[in-house]
Protein backbone atom coordinates (compact mmCIF):
# COMPACT_ATOMS: atom_id res chain seq x y z
CA UNK A 1 0.00 0.00 0.00
CA UNK A 2 1.62 3.29 -1.08
CA UNK A 3 0.78 5.34 2.02
CA UNK A 4 2.47 2.81 4.28
CA UNK A 5 5.70 3.19 2.32
CA UNK A 6 5.56 6.94 2.95
CA UNK A 7 5.18 6.43 6.71
CA UNK A 8 1.49 7.25 7.13
CA UNK A 9 -1.66 5.17 7.48
CA UNK A 10 -4.13 5.23 4.61
CA UNK A 11 -7.72 6.31 5.17
CA UNK A 12 -10.08 3.49 6.14
CA UNK A 13 -12.25 3.54 2.98
CA UNK A 14 -9.11 3.54 0.84
CA UNK A 15 -7.54 0.61 2.70
CA UNK A 16 -10.70 -1.47 2.27
CA UNK A 17 -11.00 -0.93 -1.46
CA UNK A 18 -7.29 -1.35 -2.18
CA UNK A 19 -7.01 -4.92 -0.85
CA UNK A 20 -7.74 -6.47 -4.25
CA UNK A 21 -4.99 -4.58 -6.06
CA UNK A 22 -1.29 -5.42 -6.18
CA UNK A 23 1.35 -3.32 -4.43
CA UNK A 24 2.76 -0.71 -6.77
CA UNK A 25 6.10 -1.02 -8.50
CA UNK A 26 6.77 2.70 -8.98
CA UNK A 27 6.00 5.59 -6.62
CA UNK A 28 4.26 8.78 -7.70
CA UNK A 29 4.01 12.24 -6.16
CA UNK A 30 0.65 11.19 -4.64
CA UNK A 31 1.32 9.07 -1.52
CA UNK A 32 -1.96 7.14 -2.06
CA UNK A 33 -1.09 6.17 -5.64
CA UNK A 34 1.57 3.89 -7.11
CA UNK A 35 1.97 2.63 -10.66
CA UNK A 36 1.62 -1.05 -11.52
CA UNK A 37 2.30 -2.73 -14.85
CA UNK A 38 1.15 -6.25 -15.58
CA UNK A 39 1.52 -8.23 -18.81
CA UNK A 40 -1.59 -10.35 -19.32
CA UNK A 41 -2.71 -12.46 -22.25
CA UNK A 42 -6.01 -12.55 -24.13
CA UNK A 43 -6.67 -16.19 -25.01
CA UNK A 44 -9.14 -16.87 -27.79
CA UNK A 45 -10.67 -20.21 -28.75
CA UNK A 46 -12.73 -20.70 -31.89
CA UNK A 47 -14.45 -23.63 -33.57
CA UNK A 48 -16.04 -23.45 -37.01
CA UNK A 49 -18.11 -25.85 -39.04
CA UNK A 50 -20.23 -25.97 -42.15
CA UNK A 51 -22.59 -28.39 -43.85
CA UNK A 52 -23.55 -28.50 -47.52
CA UNK A 53 -26.10 -30.63 -49.34
CA UNK A 54 -26.82 -30.41 -53.08
CA UNK A 55 -29.54 -32.57 -54.62
CA UNK A 56 -31.04 -32.72 -58.08
CA UNK A 57 -34.64 -33.96 -57.86
CA UNK A 58 -35.16 -34.36 -61.61
CA UNK A 59 -34.27 -32.61 -64.88
CA UNK A 60 -36.20 -29.45 -63.89
CA UNK A 61 -35.83 -29.18 -60.11
CA UNK A 62 -32.92 -29.06 -57.66
CA UNK A 63 -32.19 -27.72 -54.20
CA UNK A 64 -29.26 -26.97 -52.00
CA UNK A 65 -28.88 -26.48 -48.27
CA UNK A 66 -26.00 -24.68 -46.53
CA UNK A 67 -25.42 -24.30 -42.77
CA UNK A 68 -22.55 -22.44 -41.11
CA UNK A 69 -21.73 -22.19 -37.42
CA UNK A 70 -18.91 -20.49 -35.55
CA UNK A 71 -18.35 -20.63 -31.80
CA UNK A 72 -15.73 -18.49 -30.13
CA UNK A 73 -14.60 -17.45 -26.67
CA UNK A 74 -12.38 -14.46 -25.83
CA UNK A 75 -11.03 -13.75 -22.36
CA UNK A 76 -9.86 -10.15 -22.18
CA UNK A 77 -8.10 -8.61 -19.14
CA UNK A 78 -9.63 -5.40 -17.76
CA UNK A 79 -7.09 -4.11 -15.22
CA UNK A 80 -4.09 -4.96 -13.02
CA UNK A 81 -6.26 -6.87 -10.53
CA UNK A 82 -6.45 -9.54 -13.25
CA UNK A 83 -10.21 -9.32 -13.57
CA UNK A 84 -11.36 -10.07 -17.10
CA UNK A 85 -14.34 -10.06 -19.39
CA UNK A 86 -15.41 -13.25 -21.12
CA UNK A 87 -17.04 -12.84 -24.52
CA UNK A 88 -18.88 -15.77 -26.08
CA UNK A 89 -20.07 -15.50 -29.68
CA UNK A 90 -22.02 -18.15 -31.59
CA UNK A 91 -23.02 -16.79 -35.00
CA UNK A 92 -24.81 -19.23 -37.29
CA UNK A 93 -26.84 -19.12 -40.47
CA UNK A 94 -28.51 -21.38 -42.97
CA UNK A 95 -29.90 -21.12 -46.48
CA UNK A 96 -32.21 -23.41 -48.44
CA UNK A 97 -32.72 -22.78 -52.16
CA UNK A 98 -35.17 -24.68 -54.32
CA UNK A 99 -34.77 -23.96 -58.01
CA UNK A 100 -36.66 -24.96 -61.10
CA UNK A 101 -36.13 -24.57 -64.83
CA UNK A 102 -38.70 -23.58 -67.41
CA UNK A 103 -38.46 -24.57 -71.00
CA UNK A 104 -37.37 -27.64 -72.87
CA UNK A 105 -34.97 -30.02 -71.24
Amino acid sequence: MPALRHGRAPSLPFSRCSRGYPIGQQSTSNPDLDLVRVNLSSPIDEDYGSFRLDYRLNDKHAFYLRYFRDQGYLQSPLDVSQSYSLVTAVPQNAVLIISGWRGPT
